[in-house]
């Protein structure tokens, strides 16, 4: 024969787990109770908790997008900077981009001779300072501004054909070619048409810009710094053009704007899951209250301290952890657009994974209701 004392805790396992879902069974309509308010704690907590945190990450990207971490470094008296040490910053661990306006001159465009225009010379890295993505300008090609470009029915692959409004020694541009046909005028073919207008430098949006080596001097260095590391680069671009610059700001004044990581920090569903997990806590208490005879009978009949919590762990895992983790999985897949960013799925992880726990030791919280006291009292006033 095998197995004779190692079946033994086996069946009696099954047997008390049986006759839990049978008293579950029994009270359907009480564990039904319990287990919408604890699938409504699962739902609830991921949804409110996704919802602001988006939103506040929404309100970050603007402001990143806007010019939150993009500095501007100005020459003292409007000297200019540096144009190589402006292009050296670009290369820097923590810097996406960086880069100046070395000239701009007023131009028409062949197809709109009554509107006016800017072309302007910047250095490499400009163009993605101001518009995050898009390609830099070979030569013979030009980024223009998406208002300069639906003025004048320019689009990208299409080749745009101006002449300065008046004569000077400003450059034309890298790669720009006289047209024969119009002798005195520059073409250029347009790789880029940015989709959106740019607040970094809302001048650009009327321009036409063309890349050229970083030679000279620039009106003002923009750097676009990544806010991962802002810490770290923003001392160091204090200290990097030396004397005759002003010290960097913010390319957009947001001082006044509502700050994300304060609203991160302060956000109103930041305990809606331990306020989640008292109710669902108070539901199952009073299941368990409503069934304490249940219990002391149980206890009456030989049930020791680690047969009753057993029991309850039953109970908690049917009732309770069971809906929550349902309600917090239905939740998920709504939300699952906001859980694509990294904060947005940290922070609602994070209070998802504390109300689990806290539901998961509620069992304590019945042993202390149901499984203490006078079994004889408890069948007395049952």
């Amino acid at each position: 024969m095998t197995g004779g004392r190692g079946e033994r805790p086996r069946m009696r396992l099954a047997a008390v787990v049986d006759e839990a879902l049978r008293d579950l069974a029994a009270r359907w309509l009480l564990s039904l109770l319990v287990a919408a308010v604890a699938l409504a704690a699962g739902t609830s907590t991921v949804l409110l908790a996704a919802g602001e945190v988006d939103g506040i990450r929404a309100t970050w990207d603007d402001q990143v997008a806007e010019g939150r971490f993009v500095q501007v470094v100005a020459g003292a008296r409007s000297s200019g900077v540096d144009a190589a040490a402006c292009a050296a910053v670009g290369g820097w661990t923590g810097v996406r981009a960086a880069g100046g306006r070395i000239g701009t001159e007023p131009v028409r465009f062949a197809t709109s001779p009554a509107s006016r225009y800017d072309h302007a010379r910047v250095t490499p890295g400009y163009v993605q300072v101001l518009w995050p993505g898009a390609p830099e300008p070979l030569a013979g090609e030009v980024v223009v501004g998406p208002h300069a470009a639906a003025s004048a029915g320019l689009r990208s692959g299409s080749t745009v054909v101006w002449s300065a409004v008046a004569t000077g020694n400003a450059g034309l541009g890298a790669g720009a070619r006289p047209d024969r046909a119009a002798p005195g005028a520059v073409s250029a073919v347009v790789a880029a048409v940015p989709a959106r207008g740019t607040a970094r430098d809302p001048a650009a949006d009327r321009q036409v810009l063309s890349v050229v080596p970083a030679a000279g001097t620039v009106d003002r260095c923009v750097v676009d710094v990544d806010p991962a590391r802002a810490s770290a680069v923003l001392p160091a671009l204090r200290t990097w053009f030396g004397d005759g610059v002003d010290a960097p700001r913010p390319v957009v004044d947001l001082a006044r704007a509502v700050d994300p990581d304060a609203e991160l920090a302060g956000r109103a569903s930041a305990w809606w899951w331990a306020l989640a997990a008292s109710i669902t806590g108070a539901a199952a208490a009073a299941a368990w209250v409503a069934r304490r005879a249940d219990v002391a009978l149980h206890r009456l009949l030989g049930a020791d301290p680690g047969t009753v919590a057993l029991r309850l762990t039953v109970d908690v895992g049917v009732t309770v952890v069971t809906p929550v983790l349902l309600g917090t999985a239905t939740a998920v897949v709504v939300t699952a657009p906001a859980l694509a960013h990294e904060v947005v799925r940290t922070v609602v992880l994070a209070d998802a994974a504390r109300l689990l726990v806290v539901s998961a030791a509620l069992p304590v919280l019945g042993l202390v209701l149901v499984g203490r006291g006078s079994v004889f009292r408890i069948l007395k006033e049952s």
